[in-house]
């Protein structure tokens, strides 16, 4: 059975989001980096040791799906909400959480 765990996506430049995901609890930190133009998204475990750092946040790619991460078996995907056009995520940063959405995706064993 394929679960899907909503995360929120809030308009902040930077911030932090505590979390369980798989039954553990984690930080995910979500950053805009003007230079590269978009957010990255890190996750951390519970006290806040560094699992990935980083990694840009664009839409409709499995993030951290190429990673073997203890207890963790799924990943991160950011989708639009609709018919979006070219790539707001890009052009309106700022506004991100009108166009898209963000789930944790995997498999539960039933």
């Amino acid at each position: 059975m394929v679960i899907y765990v909503d995360i929120p996506i809030i308009q902040y430049p930077h911030y932090d989001l505590s979390i369980s995901l798989e039954g553990n609890s984690y930080i995910l930190e979500f950053k805009y980096v003007e230079r590269m133009g978009l957010y990255t998204l890190s996750l951390y475990d519970a006290e806040r040791n560094p699992i990935i750092l980083g990694s840009a946040v664009v839409p409709e790619y499995p993030m951290f799906a190429d990673y073997a991460i203890p207890n963790l078996s799924g990943y991160f995907l950011l989708t639009s909400k609709g018919n979006v056009g070219p790539e707001p995520y890009k052009l309106y940063p700022e506004n991100i959480n009108e166009y898209y959405y963000m789930v944790y995706v995997y498999n539960a064993e039933e």
